[in-house]
C-alpha cells in the first residue's frame, strides 16, 4: 500500500473520531470577541478536519459596527475549530474550555489574542515556531534544487543536503515534543497528522502509541492501531515530502 492510500485510510478514520476527549456529555461552548476593521463583514465558525479535507462551516454572522461577535455551539469532544472572514483571516482554536475570547485586527490578524484557552495559546505558539522552521527548510530545498539543476559545486550541494537533513530533524523534534508532552488529545491529533509530512510512518506510529497510552484516549488508540496495520502492510513506506497532504496550518 502506497503513502496515498495510507493517508486516505488515516483521513477516513480521523473524520469518524475527530476531536478527542472521552466524554459522552455534550457541552455548550461560547466563542466571543472583537474583530477590528471588519465591520459588517461576514464571520464564519468552522470545524477543521484533518488531512486537508474541506472545512465544515458550522455557523456564520455579520459583524456589527464595533466588530463584536459571539458564537455558541455544542460538542461532545475537544476538537480543532477556527473563525474566518471571507477574505484571508483564519484563526484556529481548540475548545478545551467552555468560554473562549478571541480578539483580532483584520488588517493584522496574525497578532490575534486568545483568552480562556491555554491549549489554543499553546497551538498558536507551536504554529508560529513550525512555520518559521518549515519556511527555513523550504528555502534550503529550493536552493538545493536550483543548484543541482545548475550542476553547482559538489561541496555546496553537500552542505545544503546536510542543512536539509538538519532542518527536517529540527521540525521532527518540535512536533515530537508536542505529541509527547501535550495533554490535549485534539492538539496531539493535529500534530500527529502534521508529523506525517516529515517523519517516517514508523516514527509517527511510535509517538501515537505512546500518546495513546499516556492520555488513555480511545481515538488515539484507534489511530495507532490503524497506522500499525498500514505500516505492517507497507514496510517500505517512506516519509511524505514536506509540503504535501497535511492538516491546515494557515492560522
Amino acid at each position: 500500500m502506497n503513502i496515498k492510500n495510507l493517508l486516505a485510510s488515516l483521513v477516513a478514520m480521523m473524520i469518524i473520531i475527530t476531536g478527542c476527549k472521552n466524554s459522552s456529555d455534550e457541552k455548550n461552548y461560547t466563542i466571543a470577541g472583537t474583530i477590528l476593521h471588519a465591520a459588517k463583514g461576514k464571520l464564519l465558525l468552522q470545524e477543521v478536519p484533518y488531512g486537508g479535507l474541506p472545512i465544515i462551516t458550522m455557523d456564520s454572522i455579520t459583524l456589527n459596527e464595533e466588530g463584536k461577535f459571539s458564537f455558541q455551539f455544542i460538542a461532545k469532544q475537544e476538537g480543532i475549530y477556527r473563525i474566518a472572514t471571507e477574505n484571508e483571516m483564519e484563526i484556529l482554536f481548540i475548545n478545551d474550555e467552555e468560554n473562549i475570547q478571541i480578539n483580532a485586527d483584520a488588517n493584522n490578524y496574525q497578532s490575534y489574542t486568545i483568552k480562556g484557552s491555554a491549549t489554543s495559546q499553546a497551538l498558536i505558539n507551536f504554529l508560529m515556531e513550525y512555520r518559521k522552521r518549515d519556511s527555513s527548510l523550504m528555502s534550503t530545498i529550493y536552493n538545493l534544487d536550483a543548484l543541482q539543476k545548475q550542476n553547482g559545486k559538489d561541496s555546496t550541494i553537500f552542505w545544503l543536503q546536510k542543512q536539509r537533513v538538519s532542518k527536517i530533524d529540527d521540525i521532527n523534534k518540535l512536533v515530537g515534543n508536542i505529541i509527547s508532552t501535550s495533554t490535549s488529545p485534539a492538539f496531539v491529533y493535529y500534530t500527529l497528522g502534521l508529523s506525517l509530512r516529515s517523519m517516517e510512518s514508523a516514527q509517527v506510529l511510535a509517538l501515537a502509541k505512546a500518546a495513546a497510552e499516556k492520555l488513555k484516549a480511545e481515538p488515539l488508540t484507534q489511530f495507532a492501531n490503524l497506522l500499525s496495520t498500514q505500516v505492517q502492510a507497507n514496510a517500505r513506506t517512506t516519509a511524505i515530502t514536506v509540503g504535501s497532504m497535511a492538516p491546515e496550518i494557515t492560522a
